[in-house]
């Protein structure tokens, strides 16, 4: 069996101490929550209440560095989240119900401003201000003002120290938005209505399972490929999965991944007004690839640009490649974008929430993953 990156096992340890000391569990903060209003916000945006001169400090350019650094392999440059930056006198009124919040605050700052936040500070989080430990620096309340809502404290005991945790750390934070962002796209997407229809038909005829949004429709379909797509004026949206035998581990080398794909898009994956024309990688940006712990699963993540061979269109995409061991399969799953000349970012994001519901048959009730 395939072994996960270390970096990724040590990224998951944090992230699981920093969700166990944002846990709520009394039942008077549950009854609390029934009463609170719904949390609000675009999604890939972050609220970030400091004081006017910390923000033009250390902390202010770590935290710059976390959330505004680009997003991974898009046609035009995007930031990985969008924040907005207010004071802490400011955090009332339909602020204080944004769903994503960051509040920021170091012992040595004396100011009106670091006083409201650590009055704000859950008591569980004050004993530990004046800690040495580098990797306590941060901790979640949920739901503090708003149903759904997240507010992340960031403390040390110098600005300076903070903002070097805040660099340290700066994966952490990231993922932790990351996948919290995964979380509320598909809690939203799939809250309306699911296809059952089609997700059972990709267990039926894959042994696998993939949450079907309603919005998408089957585009095409072949004997180890079926292709979603949610097709708009301004924007398309479209994933697609397809297996192979499993035969070697070089299989899950980038260049074998890469070429598997180009493979399946050239049959499968074609123009709407040309016949002629399929889709393959873009070249002039080299596709970036990583490790990535998929559920629990070694998985292999790919972002690139694709394009179509003859038509002037293309856009981003995100694939996974992952080996069911019980069948002795690699699935393929990836979602690609088209939106000319808008931002892309959240739709990848969307397109990610999606493809992370997959599950291979091990993972599946023994009665269900049969063909």
């Amino acid at each position: 069996m395939m072994r996960i990156h270390k970096s990724f096992g040590s990224v998951l340890a944090i992230l699981l101490m920093v969700a166990a000391f944002g846990c709520e569990s009394t039942s008077s903060k549950k009854k609390k929550k029934e009463y609170l209003p719904a949390s609000r916000g675009v999604f890939g945006q972050i609220l970030l209440v400091m004081d006017s001169a910390s923000m033009k400090g250390p902390i202010g350019d770590a935290l710059d560095e976390v959330f505004l650094s680009p997003y991974a392999v898009l046609p035009q440059s995007e930031p990985k989240f969008k924040i907005l930056r207010i004071t802490p006198e400011d955090f009332t009124a339909s602020l204080l119900f944004q769903a994503n919040v960051v509040r920021v605050y170091s012992s040595d700052n004396h100011s009106k401003s670091a006083d409201l936040t650590k009055q704000a500070m859950p008591k569980s989080i004050l004993s530990k201000l004046s800690s040495t430990d580098p990797s306590d620096y941060m901790a979640v309340a949920k739901d503090v003002y708003a149903r759904g809502q997240e507010v992340m404290f960031l403390y040390g005991n110098t600005q300076e120290e903070l903002a070097g945790k805040i660099m340290m750390h700066a994966d952490v934070i990231q993922q932790h938005f990351n996948e919290r962002e995964k979380k509320r796209i598909r809690t939203d997407i799939y809250s309306s209505k699911e296809s059952k229809e089609l997700g059972k038909h990709i267990q039926d005829k894959f042994g696998v399972k993939l949450r079907i949004p309603f919005a998408y429709k089957k585009a095409d379909e072949g004997q180890q490929f079926i292709w979603f797509r949610n097709p708009g004026q301004k924007i398309d949206k479209s994933f697609f999965l397809t297996e192979t035998p499993f035969v070697s581990e070089s299989q899950l080398e980038p260049d074998s991944i890469i070429a598997f794909r180009d493979r399946v898009c050239k049959e499968y994956v074609l123009g709407n007004d040309d016949p002629d024309s399929y889709m393959l990688t873009q070249t002039i940006l080299k596709p970036e690839t990583k490790t990535v712990d998929f559920n629990g699963k070694y998985a292999v993540e790919i972002r690139g640009l694709w394009r179509l061979n003859e038509i002037a269109m293309g856009g981003p995409y995100v694939g996974y490649a992952i080996v069911d061991e019980a069948q002795q399969k690699l699935f393929y799953l990836e979602g690609f974008a088209y939106r000319p000349g808008g931002n892309k970012r959240e739709l990848i994001r969307e397109l990610e929430a999606i493809l992370w519901t997959f599950q291979t048959s091990d993972e599946l009730p023994k009665q269900s993953a049969a063909k």
